[in-house]
């Protein structure tokens, strides 16, 4: 994240979520949506991401959010990045929209 975004986040009252694991677990994740795999394969997956890289609970938010970002039916694009609490809200909002589509 370039540093004037960065700044323009923590005015808002948000910190960034600086993690540079985030990014190769996300990759993985990605990789293995591409590939098509099942839910069962995908769960695999995610063990393996935990098992390698000892996930934090942040981090595994951000992971299992990343397996099921597909259900969402393109609600919202999720930004990863941010902290815990507007990550919390990024779902919540996507929620709201995916009732409002029924």
């Amino acid at each position: 994240m370039p540093d004037e975004e960065a700044y323009k986040l923590i005015e808002k009252g948000g910190e960034p979520f600086i993690n540079d694991r985030l990014n190769s677990m996300l990759s993985i994740i990605s990789q293995a949506q591409a590939s098509d795999l099942s839910e069962e394969e995908m769960m695999d997956v995610a063990r393996e991401i935990d098992y390698r890289f000892k996930v934090t609970n942040s981090e595994w938010a951000r992971v299992q959010l990343k397996i099921i970002e597909p259900y969402f039916a393109n609600a919202m694009e999720f930004d990863y990045f941010l902290d815990d609490w507007y990550l919390y809200l990024q779902i919540k909002i996507a929620f709201w929209r995916m009732s409002k589509k029924r």
